[in-house]
């Protein structure tokens, strides 16, 4: 797009400035309140598919098959005097997809990352009558990584929409490798015993898939708080210097749940 110059009259201040996008709204007179909406805040993009395959918001471009729907990206505002910060934001920019009345089923969210970080997913739906959930999800990116879930959508008052993640091994393997990245794994040590948990269990039969999984999320658990002796003092360097901390902490468990589901195993009814 080209520049364009602007300034009040008797100012001698001109500025140049590019538009960079353009939002387009229009009403749309209907009793039905639905909407759904997904957030990222992160260094990644979102692609949302619903099941007649029509595509919204980023795959390799900027995608709007889904009729009504938005993709937005919102930066931090900069000063445009000197160019300073005035908003902390998102140095990766807000990514909202937004589909008004969407249609029943289930959508397919794959989530591209751009850059190494952390990112968090929030799912706010809206039912007919206007009443509106909210969930929020915390993940794991790196440049060019991939994750997706499926979002299963309602209209009907009093129904939730629920979030899937499709959590797969490979995944799980993914998510260590950005921890340690990020130093949310202290050390190479413990990535390495992690990742060969994995390893084998992606393997195993499914009662020693189980069995692996569940010393996953214990090894998760036991590296996420401080173990200290009686003295109240670390009593075990390795202890000290491997540790899980941030969001890792939560992703992993996540991952190791969602594994142990897919492998029969539900955590709720076994710990009866």
């Amino acid at each position: 797009h080209k520049g364009f110059t602007a300034g009040p009259a008797g100012n001698q201040k001109h500025h140049t400035f590019t538009f960079l996008d353009e939002r387009a709204f229009k009403a749309k007179k209907t009793s039905d309140k639905s909407s759904l909406a997904v957030i990222a805040y992160s260094p990644v993009e979102l692609l949302l598919t619903d099941s007649e395959g029509r595509r919204l918001g980023f795959d390799g471009q900027d995608v709007f098959e889904i009729p009504t729907g938005s993709y937005l990206r919102d930066y931090p505002l900069a000063d445009d005097e000197g160019g300073g910060q005035l908003s902390p934001g998102d140095q990766y920019g807000v990514k909202t997809l937004y589909i008004p009345s969407p249609s029943e089923g289930t959508f397919t969210l794959d989530i591209e990352g751009t850059a190494l970080g952390t990112y968090t997913l929030q799912i706010a739906s809206r039912t007919s009558d206007g009443t509106t959930t909210t969930s929020s999800f915390l993940g794991l990116a790196n440049a060019g990584s991939t994750a997706s879930a499926q979002i299963t959508f309602s209209s009907l008052p009093g129904s939730p929409t629920s979030f899937t993640a499709a959590t797969t091994f490979t995944s799980t393997l993914a998510d260590i490798s950005s921890s340690r990245q990020l130093d949310l794994i202290s050390s190479d040590r413990l990535a390495d015993s992690l990742s060969r948990k994995i390893r084998r269990a992606s393997t195993a039969s499914i009662d020693e898939r189980i069995e692996i999984l569940l010393k996953f999320g214990k090894e998760i658990r036991a590296k996420s708080v401080e173990q200290k002796g009686e003295d109240g003092r670390e009593s075990d360097p390795w202890r000290r210097r491997s540790k899980i901390t941030g969001a890792a902490v939560q992703v992993l468990l996540q991952d190791a749940h969602s594994l142990l589901v897919q492998s029969g195993y539900h955590p709720a009814e076994n710990s009866r």
